[in-house]
């Protein structure tokens, strides 16, 4: 096996981000969605839509390009796009070349802006329905990207051309819907309903609409507002489906009327599926029992999570303040909260189902509404980062805020970020300041090791990884991974004693983690020890990851070592058939086929290994085995 691949493969995750309790509510949320809307910012990333000219795409990154293309197929003359590129600069084909580059980039920002300026330059002539089709587009981009004046401007010169236009639609509402919160004007009031009762009654529109217009009535000022909302969530319940997000959304609201008994009844529904629950729910359903003089069932809810997810802050916070005796305000306090907790939780379900460009639609809109929301920034910047949207997902865990307990958290996922762009440096800086400013978390140094351990400076890594190890005052089960990449640093700079002592505490503080069994049991191999014990514990780590290249690759290899080739051979090509693109699994099988007889298919195999890039000290002696045949000398 290689070493370095192995090594990347076991990245251990030590961002140490609030960790979350997600099961699927929304499996069949696709169905609900309107393609014409909620779909629009994958159109506009994936190149789907303007219905004006078919063209013929080879590649998907030629299908990435499709709608820049269609915009310079239907715009740009023949005589423009040959003109030198600062020529094109002053005409719109030069704003059409910045955009497709913006999108090659993934930096939203520069395509929202450069698509907004398409639509405005003076050269601009696309037919209507070509222009139409890119106002969408561009209002999706702006929205996406938080430039709300733009995508304000946008949605109102679309809602001219088209006033069903659901997605439109809901964002007019919400804007009409901030100006009634503010200025309680009846005739502000009367301009959000009439946006909202513009959305279709089906679908996901049909699902937030009833939700979104009893958080308006809540603050609307009229003396019969309870006996209003309390029709409009029996209207709701009428209809089958989405049971638990409805619940949750009901508990809140009867919450803020400050019916009691009927919210506990709801939080409880909300939470009796346990396929269901969220942390979100749990957190918001601990604070209404502290608010309402039920502390025992609170302490009970925190400290049953928290053994499940001890990092986890938000939670721990919870049951100081408990502790303490202190009051707590009510966590969804306004009508803009409500609003914004209706696409905030349906975002967390739509992530987790892999519909993430929907997702961010839902959470731009939730600070849209509510423009002071950490919760909603945070998870923003985890579901950009994602998408590998970088730029946004630091733009977005910067408005997270000094007071919120969620800023360390946004920071430490930042210097992630920083590190996938390439940038190390920045990265391991701001990590540095981190510990500054939290001391007390001491895990940053195990993150500053990962850094260095992913960039395969080893020495470094394993410094701060000692750093980490030796202020931990307690060791516990989940710090299994640390003294697992501890190890792998120790391994590669040679430290094979210490290696080998950190491989067997991440095994006494996790017997079952197959990824250890495997590069312990792999190095006992590789020099020649406890062949029998390492079968065994690979034969473990294959049961738990039966589909494992790799740790498949390290059983077959063992049975190469022992002596065992003809067992070893089927196990080192369902490897292979795993992992093709791995230069030392084909390398193993090509030795194992040599010591069978298989001399052709041996070449064939040492061939395709060296044709994927291995290691620089085994070059020389897969070219040998090439030309002599497999050896000792030249194993």
């Amino acid at each position: 096996m290689s070493r370095a691949n192995f090594i990347y493969r076991q990245n251990v995750n030590k961002k140490q981000n609030i960790q979350k309790v997600e099961i699927n509510l929304f499996k069949s949320i696709l169905t609900f969605i309107s393609l014409a809307g909620m779909l629009l910012l994958s159109a506009c990333l994936k190149g789907e839509d303007i219905p004006v000219k078919t063209l013929v795409l080879k590649t998907p990154e030629d299908k990435a390009r499709q709608g820049f293309d269609i915009i310079q197929t239907n715009v740009f003359t023949k005589s423009e796009v040959k003109l030198p590129l600062r020529a094109q600069e002053r005409l719109l084909s030069g704003k059409y070349l910045a955009g497709r580059q913006a999108i090659y980039s993934r930096d939203i920002s520069a395509a929202a802006a450069l698509n907004f300026d398409i639509l405005k330059h003076k050269n601009f002539k696309m037919g209507d329905i070509g222009k139409a089709a890119l106002l969408r587009r561009a209002f999706s981009l702006n929205l996406t990207d938080g430039r709300y004046d733009k995508a304000l401007i946008l949605a109102r010169q679309i809602d001219l051309k088209d006033k069903n236009d659901n997605l439109i639609s809901l964002f007019l509402y919400l804007t009409e819907a901030k100006k009634a919160l503010k200025s309680h004007d009846e005739n502000d009031y009367k301009k959000s309903f009439e946006y909202l009762e513009k959305l279709e009654n089906d679908g996901i529109y049909g699902l937030f609409k009833p939700f979104l217009k009893a958080w308006l009535i809540l603050e609307e000022g009229k003396a019969d507002k309870k006996i209003e909302i309390l029709k409009i969530l029996k209207n709701i319940f009428a209809k089958k489906g989405f049971s638990d997000f409805k619940n949750y959304q009901a508990a809140l609201l009867l919450d803020a009327l400050g019916m009691v008994k009927e919210a506990d009844e709801y939080y409880k529904k909300s939470l009796s599926n346990s396929g269901a629950m969220t942390l979100r729910t749990a957190e918001i359903y601990g604070n209404y029992l502290v608010r309402n003089k039920k502390q025992q069932t609170a302490r009970v809810l925190y400290q049953g999570l928290l053994k499940k997810l001890p990092a986890n802050e938000t939670l721990s916070q919870a049951l100081k303040l408990l502790d303490k005796g202190q009051t707590v305000d009510r966590i969804i306090s306004s009508s803009a909260e409500g609003m914004a907790e209706v696409f905030y939780s349906s975002a967390r379900y739509l992530a987790q189902d892999q519909m993430r460009a929907v997702a961010i639609l839902y959470l731009r809109q939730a600070l849209y509404i509510r423009e002071e929301f950490p919760e909603g920034n945070h998870f923003l910047g985890q579901v950009l980062e994602q998408e590998k949207l970088y730029n946004a997902a630091l733009e977005a865990l910067s408005k997270v805020g000094k007071q919120s307990i969620l800023n360390y958290h946004s920071q430490a996922q930042s210097a992630w970020i920083y590190n996938k762009m390439k940038k190390p440096k920045t990265a391991i800086s701001l990590l540095i300041n981190l510990i500054g400013e939290y001391p007390e978390h001491n895990e940053i140094y195990g993150t500053i090791g990962d850094i260095y351990r992913i960039d395969q400076n080893f020495n470094k890594a394993a410094h701060y990884y000692d750093l980490y190890i030796s202020g931990l005052t307690t060791v516990k089960s989940y710090h299994w991974g640390i003294f697992f990449t501890r190890g792998i640093a120790y391994e590669r700079i040679g430290r094979w004693k210490d290696a080998e002592k950190d491989f067997l505490k991440a095994l006494e503080l996790n017997p079952d983690e197959p990824q250890v069994l495997n590069y312990l049991a792999y190095s006992w191999v590789d020099q020649g020890l406890h062949y029998e014990k390492s079968k065994k514990m690979l034969e473990k780590a294959v049961q738990l990851l039966p589909n494992d290249g790799y740790i498949i690759d390290s059983l077959g290899w063992a049975l190469f070592k022992m002596g065992q080739i003809e067992s070893s051979v089927p196990i080192l090509e369902k490897a292979v058939q795993l992992k093709p693109d791995d230069w030392a699994l084909n390398d193993h099988l090509g030795d194992a086929y040599w010591l069978v007889g298989r001399e052709n298919e041996a070449r064939f195999q040492w061939r395709h290994a060296l044709s994927l890039k291995p290691d620089e000290d085994k070059i020389q002696g897969i070219k040998n085995k090439i030309n002599h045949g497999y050896s000792k000398e030249n194993k």
